[in-house]
């Protein structure tokens, strides 16, 4: 036995190497082995305790150290002396794939046993050497070729790439181009990804193949349909030229889907400048259009286009901070010149769907609602989803402009939105079938195809407007199916929307078959998707909005979380809102005080969660009276889950005094009746004080309770 200490790598392998060799003799004349097991190491790092270690016969080590220094020492590159060690660990060298295994498992293999060298380390040392022509060239060689040996050739097969990258033997070129595919991939940098194209294509040149394409390396790399079928026409300008465009604009979408709006920006610019030098060139070169030229211009409208898209994407995720008045301007005279090309005769491209549904909504969020409303008139294509946003745009044009209470608009993207929460598409059955079918029937089904492309369209609203719209809309959907009135959902401009599911959505003879079967439209729409939408749109409501805007959705979200049964999530939104408009419960005048709804809400929300001693004090707060009859009903129930009678001196309301210590004196509950006594006799609480002594108690009291609840449900 030997007593060990922290050994490095080169240490190790010297250490390992004489156990095998005869030159230090009480090594080499050893007969055991200890194995360390969990035991033999402390957890505070004292010395080890081998004698708890497991004694093993050195011989039947032996091949396993010989095959740990051969998988190192071949890592390193020294290939002749691997050999050696492969052949003496009593195996096939056939059994062991070492030529071929991925850098990844290779690097596992030397740090499970305890011998692994940084690796890109000692690959950016090697490559410090390296002939400044074999670098032009890309013909990489991390080592000089060893000399030729006993067995060499085994050791340099003709290898193929495996899944996760292939670990080349020293000599191989393979790694260098790996890297180099790698740096491409991830760069987003224009000038590294330039050079790189021009490395991976001049080395196929070298070695005389045929260059890949490089737009293939990745799968996240997508242009759309039009933009790709006008990058592959750019035969013109060299395989090189043509790879820059592609790689360019796919990076840009690929860095717009990760919102780095800047770098996304910033490859469309560069690939519009290449763009624009190519068409220079070429038409002062021939002085005539041809194809080439007129690819090349399709190419840099293109590209305007898609800076277009980029743009409108960045002012709707960063609204309404994204972008100053000017660049609203500027945006706004962009946009129509881009719509404009749509009603050109003339013109030989024409901006792609998408761009011109982002560009439609972009402008309602920008108020231009009579703008889009008429866009679709002045189509000679019919686009189903291009009208739906025209409908979009008259409604609000009807609502915010002409203040209209009702309008037509209104009961079209009623029926339009009303069959994508149908509960009952696809159903199949015999006598129920035409019932089941009812929602599904619209005025304009074709408008909206699925509830993706609604998500789409209020993704993309931001003004308070359009919010506005949405919430009232789905407010009104979920409201049809709650069976309790007082946990419906309140909303701005409810009444602008149908009471009725069925007059809107069914024909004639199926409303008499309706009423005839005494089917409830309501229970025909899906609550979860409905909720779904609405729990998406506040909550992106409440960050995008300021001031007052955003207090109008923090409560409709409680609301919806009441609705949806979850009342601990629905007081903290109540909370919030009443700590907002009242500046944390100090202002006492606020008019929010007054407003009953809300503390119904909360009363129920603290039924639901058992907290009955909260409900009896919010009682208090509702007007233009106490309700007596609910604080009552809260109070005598025996089982609570808050603080109990440690929340009484937040009561002020004598009669409520009096009936708590009654109820107490009837369930000779003595301790509980002496802490309401003890609050009735509070000077500040006398009746016969003037109106303004009673005010400010009442004030201090509600206050103190509200940031009680606040700590109890927000600050958490």
């Amino acid at each position: 036995r030997w007593k060990t200490k922290d050994l490095n790598v080169q240490e190790s392998v010297t250490y390992l190497g004489s156990c095998l060799s005869s030159s230090n003799p009480k090594l080499a004349s050893a007969t055991k082995i200890i194995i360390p097991s969990t035991e033999t190491f402390a957890v505070d790092q004292t010395p080890p305790s081998w004698h708890v270690g497991t004694e093993v016969a050195k011989s039947s080590f032996e091949p396993m150290i010989h095959l740990d220094l051969g998988v190192f020492l071949l890592h390193k590159g020294n290939t002749a002396e691997a050999l050696l060690h492969f052949q003496k660990q009593q195996m096939p060298l056939k059994n062991f794939p070492f030529l071929k295994i991925s850098k990844r498992k290779m690097d596992g293999y030397l740090r499970s046993v305890g011998l692994l060298t940084t690796f890109d380390q000692e690959l950016e040392d090697r490559k410090k050497g390296l002939n400044p022509k074999l670098k032009k060239l890309l013909n990489v060689k991390l080592d000089p070729p060893p000399a030729s040996s006993r067995g060499q050739d085994r050791l340099n097969p003709d290898q193929r790439d495996t899944e996760e990258g292939a670990f080349i033997i020293p000599g191989d070129d393979k790694l260098s181009l790996f890297t180099l595919e790698k740096r491409l991939i991830e760069s987003t940098n224009a000038k590294e990804i330039e050079d790189c194209i021009a490395k991976l294509l001049g080395a196929a040149t070298h070695q005389g193949l045929t260059p890949r394409s490089l737009s293939t390396l990745f799968n996240g790399w997508e242009l759309p349909i039009p933009v790709q079928h006008a990058v592959k026409n750019l035969t013109g300008g060299g395989l090189a030229f043509q790879e820059q465009i592609y790689i360019f604009v796919a990076k840009s979408r690929q860095l717009l889907n990760c919102k780095e709006y800047d770098d996304a920006k910033m490859m469309l610019l560069t690939a519009k400048s290449k763009l624009q030098q190519k068409f220079q060139q070429a038409y002062s070169a021939g002085g005539q259009i041809n194809s080439y030229v007129l690819n090349l211009d399709k190419l840099i409208i293109m590209m305007d286009w898609e800076i277009l898209l980029l743009d409108i994407t960045q002012f709707v995720s960063e609204y309404p901070d994204g972008i100053d008045k000017d660049d609203i301007m500027d945006l706004k005279s962009r946009c129509r010149g881009c719509l404009e090309r749509l009603q050109d005769p003339k013109t030989e491209v024409n901006p792609r769907s998408e761009i011109v549904e982002n560009i439609l909504v972009a402008f309602i969020n920008l108020g231009e609602y009579s703008y889009v409303a008429n866009f679709d008139k002045t189509q000679n294509q019919r686009w189903p989803f291009v009208e739906f946003i025209a409908l979009l745009a008259r409604v609000c044009h009807d609502l915010f402009m002409e203040r209209k209470e009702s309008s037509s608009s209104y009961r079209e993207l009623w029926s339009a939105v009303l069959p994508i929460f149908s509960n009952n598409s696809g159903s199949s059955g015999t006598g129920m079938n035409s019932k089941k079918q009812i929602l599904n029937i619209s005025s304009k089904p074709s408008m909206l195809s699925s509830r993706s492309s609604l998500s789409w369209v209020i993704d993309r609203s931001c003004s308070q407007p359009l919010l506005s719209v949405w919430v009232s809309l789905l407010a009104k959907l979920h409201n049809h199916i709650l069976d309790d009135v007082g946990v419906q959902i309140h909303a701005d401009f409810l009444h602008i929307w149908p009471n009725i599911l069925d007059d809107v959505t069914s024909s004639t003879s199926v409303i008499v078959e309706l009423k005839n079967n005494r089917v409830s439209g309501s229970s025909k729409l899906n609550s979860k998707h409905i909720r779904d939408f609405l729990f998406s749109l506040l909550e992106r409501a409440t960050k995008i909005t300021r001031g007052g805007e955003m207090f109008i959705w923090l409560r409709c979200l409680g609301d919806v979380h009441l609705a949806s049964g979850s009342p601990s999530l629905a007081m903290k939104c109540y909370i919030e809102y009443l700590a907002m408009c009242t500046d944390f419960f100090e202002r006492s005048n606020a008019p929010h005080w007054e407003d009953s709804k809300l503390f119904k809400r909360m009363i129920k929300c603290c039924e639901m969660l058992g907290c009955f001693t909260q409900a009896v004090v919010l009682s208090q707060f509702l007007s233009p009276e106490v309700d007596y009859s609910v604080a009552f009903g809260m109070a005598i129930e025996k089982t609570t889950n808050d603080a109990s009678d440690s929340l009484y001196g937040f009561i002020w309301d004598l009669t409520i005094l009096e009936f708590l210590i009654n109820l107490h004196t009837k369930r000779n509950e003595m301790a509980k009746r002496q802490q309401a006594v003890k609050v009735m006799g509070l000077l500040e609480l006398n009746s016969n004080n003037n109106e303004e002594i009673q005010r400010e108690a009442i004030s201090l009291r509600r206050s103190q309770f509200m940031r009680t609840l606040a700590k109890h449900y927000i600050f958490v």
